[in-house]
């Protein structure tokens, strides 16, 4: 839910700071740590977009999609 996507974006922030990671890298280091129903979602923007170009979704577009797929509107307060 809301809760476990916030502490995952708020880790992978964390990660990807620590790490100096590149803003273009940002999507493709996140994509690779997904797991269940988002590693399910992120396999379905591959098959729609294609690889390259689900990888060149910025991060901040990521985040909005994600919370968009996982986060109902009556889950967020």
């Amino acid at each position: 839910g809301a809760v476990e996507l916030c502490r995952w974006f708020e880790k992978m922030e964390m990660v990807l700071g620590i790490s100096e990671c590149a803003e273009g890298k940002k999507v493709k280091f996140a994509a690779a740590t997904l797991q269940g129903l988002a590693l399910t979602w992120w396999n379905s923007q591959v098959a729609t977009r294609g690889l390259e170009a689900a990888n060149q979704i910025i991060w901040t577009e990521m985040k909005k999609l994600m919370t968009e797929e996982f986060c109902p509107d009556e889950e967020i307060q």
